[in-house]
């Protein structure tokens, strides 16, 4: 299993830095060609307020958080997991991306 962190997600879905962007994509691929991706609730966690704090847009936050959340390999209460990503999505109730800062694009 490979546990990455909360940046290599960010960097997968954000395209701040086009390497990094691609590296990331191009680990998440290999880790679920594998079925060795390992994340943890705070790693999803993180995810959801890191994009809300971006300013992206609900829908696609929401998505991220339920594409990556089939790879919580923990025992835990997913109805605790999915009130945090509610309360990400409160701490910026219009949270949309000016479309010239940022480019979002999809994984897996």
């Amino acid at each position: 299993m490979l546990y990455l962190d909360t940046n290599i997600l960010v960097y997968s879905l954000v395209n701040q830095d086009n390497d990094k962007m691609i590296a990331s994509q191009a680990l998440i691929n290999q880790c679920i060609a594998d079925s060795s991706l390992l994340l943890s609730p705070l790693i999803l966690q993180e995810l959801a307020f890191t994009l809300a704090k971006l300013n992206l847009p609900q829908a696609m936050i929401r998505d991220s958080f339920e594409a990556f959340k089939v790879f919580v390999a923990f025992d835990i209460d997913m109805a605790l997991c999915d009130s945090g990503f509610q309360l990400a999505l409160a701490s910026n109730p219009t949270s949309q991306l000016p479309k010239k800062t940022l480019r979002v694009v999809g994984v897996m």
